[in-house]
C-alpha cells in the first residue's frame, strides 16, 4: 500500500507500507537518491521473520516533495521524516534497516 505522509515541515512523503502489514515493522531506509517501489526479495525475507516493510521516497523523488531550499541532505534529515512517518502509522516499536 502506497499512501503520502505530512512532515513536520510540511512536506508531502510517499510511503511504502506491506501489503501484509503483521508482525513487527521493518524501516527500510533506502539510500539516495530513491523512490519508492515493491521488492518481493525484501518482503518475502521480512515476513519469514515476523515481519513487514515500510519504506518511504526520499525527498525529491518519487510522490515524496523536494527539500525547500537548495542544499545537501544529510543522514540526520532523515530524524524528522522517519519520526513524522512512525507517528502517522502508529508504529510505537521497529526494526531499521
Amino acid at each position: 500500500m502506497i499512501t503520502t505522509v505530512a512532515a513536520e515541515d510540511g512536506r508531502k512523503l510517499e510511503v511504502l507500507v506491506a501489503d501484509d502489514p503483521v508482525g513487527t515493522p521493518l524501516l527500510f531506509h533506502n539510500g539516495l537518491p530513491s523512490a519508492v517501489v515493491p521488492f518481493a526479495l525484501l518482503d518475502d525475507a521480512a515476513a519469514a521473520n515476523g515481519m513487514y516493510v515500510v519504506t518511504y521516497s526520499r525527498p525529491g523523488y518519487g510522490g515524496s516533495t523536494p527539500w525547500p531550499e537548495a542544499r545537501e541532505p544529510v543522514v540526520a534529515d532523515d530524524v524528522a521524516d522517519t519520526t513524522a512517518i512512525l507517528d502517522a502509522l502508529g508504529i510505537d516499536e521497529f526494526v531499521t534497516l
